[in-house]
């Protein structure tokens, strides 16, 4: 587990992962799930909403979605960060 958290530490430091991948890494490492997920919402339909494990799922599915329909359909709420037992 140390040489882990000190290639996690070695790429944070480089600029090659983000603090937020940074974080989620670490978390791995302890076998704990990260607190957010990613809300995916529509623009014309108020009641139909997507949940997805992570804002970066979340994004994915926003991208794929969009570019299948050809219009901006769905976005990502980024507003959202409960506990999934919250929700």
């Amino acid at each position: 587990m140390k040489t882990e958290l000190s290639k996690i530490a070695q790429d944070l430091e480089q600029g090659t992962i983000t603090e937020k991948e940074a974080q989620n890494l670490l978390l791995g490492l302890l076998c704990v799930m990260h607190r957010s997920f990613g809300m995916v919402r529509w623009h014309g339909n108020l009641h139909e909403d997507v949940a997805c494990v992570s804002i970066e799922k979340a994004k994915e599915y926003v991208e794929k979605y969009n570019k299948l329909s050809g219009k901006e359909s769905c976005y990502v709420d980024e507003d959202v960060w409960l506990l999934l037992n919250e929700a």
